[in-house]
């Protein structure tokens, strides 16, 4: 939007040609994104590195502000390239967590639950894709955005704008934040997590009251979707 609008003032020739560069940019950022923030993981652990990953996305979304310009039209690229870079972490790792916790969900219940979590976090990614476009929407018409002006005015530009650099930190913190409280994560390793074993043999010993399964479930499982469900929105 800002690219056709802003950076190349309505010219939706040369927008498309930027475009292009921009996906090839993210493409890159992407290409990097996924053994580099890999390594910080195993460096340090995978919850540091969806962090790492949502500061990086910060960083390429706040910076959009300076770095969408019609004055040196280029700048976009790395923009695009950094969210690039963040996307992709957060890909691998929302999918590599979500292995420990169910893992951890079994070693704590002794119960096998993936096709559940899978279901949830399907119908939850879903569920932020389709409302990030419906935001989207709401913030358009809010900002007064019309299609069928080749150029917006000045105001509609400086709020889409804004809402792209504020909204989207806003996100990525509100992903940190929930990572922080959630003590699951605090080691690659999540059978140190788990509360009700005493020895690696006791697995599959453990009984369990099934509403304390179900609550259970529900307890961790947004654990898995939040930090792509807010990437999403």
């Amino acid at each position: 939007m800002l690219l056709f609008y802003y950076v190349c003032g309505g010219n939706t020739i040369n927008g498309d040609n930027w475009n292009f560069w921009m996906g090839v940019a993210f493409m890159i950022g992407g290409f990097f994104g996924a053994p580099l923030l890999g390594q910080v993981a195993r460096a340090t652990q995978k919850k540091t590195a969806v962090m790492v990953a949502a500061i990086i996305g910060i960083l390429g979304y706040g910076g959009s502000w300076f770095l969408y310009t019609p004055a040196i039209p280029w700048l976009q690229t790395i923009a695009s390239g950094t969210m690039g870079l963040a996307a992709a972490g957060l890909w691998m790792l929302h999918g590599s967590i979500g292995a420990d916790v169910i893992d951890y969900d079994e070693l704590a219940m002794g119960i096998r639950r993936e096709g559940s979590f899978t279901a949830c976090g399907s119908y939850v990614l879903k569920l932020g894709n389709s409302m990030g476009g419906f935001v989207a929407g709401l913030i358009l018409g809010w900002a007064g955005f019309n299609s069928v002006l080749g150029a917006q005015s000045q105001n509609t530009i400086f709020w889409i704008r804004a809402m792209l650099a504020s909204y989207s930190c806003y996100r990525f913190v509100c992903s940190n934040f929930y990572l922080f409280q959630n003590s699951i994560l605090q080691n690659n390793d999540v059978k140190k997590s788990a509360p009700n074993l005493k020895h690696e043999e006791d697995t599959y010993k453990i009984t369990s009251d099934p509403r304390n399964s179900t609550l259970h479930f529900f307890q961790r499982f947004p654990m898995m979707c939040s930090v792509l469900f807010l990437h999403y929105l």
